[in-house]
């Protein structure tokens, strides 16, 4: 916790955790078998500076092992950790905190690979909640003079969703932040030119594939490499 920079750094839990969202806290941690947890209180009011005072979340990830595997609770022990610090948006979400990946890219099941999340409960969908989260807004007078300059083509690819879907694709673009809002803590101003650029959805997700995000020209260098597509 650092108040003067307002800062709050959290350890991420491994268990039931996604590519996109990391558990810090939950409500059910207060108590431990039968015994209130002494740092509970502190880590929920930090968590609470995030949702409601401006301060900015970083988290490093841990991995974790249960101290006596027949006990009921889940008490567990750090078994390392991963140093560098990434930002995030902080969830609250049915007694759970997450750390939200401020990328805002969305992994589809079969790439996960390797990381595919503990899953301590069956996995239901449809149920209305209620969900705080720390949003930037955009200003979408920007985001026309940007299209305006540049027209509805992919910056990276050249996809055009109007000549590729017809009357169903017609406007449809994305518009990429050369410098990301997740590392914006108050208003800024933005050049729709030099500081916006459209981009399909497919090229918007692996610009961010990298921290920071790759550049545009970066990106098609990639994709116009021998072999990469035709």
């Amino acid at each position: 916790m650092n108040h003067k920079e307002k800062l709050v750094i959290f350890g991420t839990w491994q268990t039931a955790s996604t590519p996109t969202m990391r558990v810090i806290l939950k409500d059910e941690w207060e108590y431990a078998n039968g015994r209130k947890q002494p740092a509970f209180a502190e880590a929920k009011e930090y968590a609470q500076l995030v949702l409601h005072d401006g301060y900015r979340l970083k988290t490093f990830s841990m991995g974790q092992e249960l101290i006596d595997p027949t006990m009921k609770s889940e008490t567990v022990r750090i078994t390392e950790f991963d140093p560098n610090l990434k930002s995030g948006r902080l969830v609250y979400d049915r007694g759970t905190y997450f750390a939200y990946s401020e990328d805002g890219v969305f992994y589809f099941p079969d790439e996960w690979a390797s990381d595919v999340p503990t899953v301590l409960e069956p996995l239901l969908e449809g149920s209305r909640r209620t969900v705080s989260v720390s949003a930037v807004e955009r200003n979408s007078a920007a985001r026309a003079l940007c299209l305006e300059h540049y027209g509805l083509d992919c910056q990276v690819c050249g996809m055009n969703f109007g000549e590729t879907f017809g009357e169903l694709g017609e406007g449809f673009i994305h518009v990429h932040h050369v410098s990301p809002l997740s590392e914006t803590r108050a208003e800024r101003r933005v050049d729709p030119i030099e500081d916006l650029v459209p981009v399909c959805p497919n090229c918007h997700a692996m610009l961010h594939r990298e921290v920071p995000p790759l550049s545009v020209n970066d990106l098609r260098s990639i994709l116009n490499k021998p072999g990469i597509r035709s």
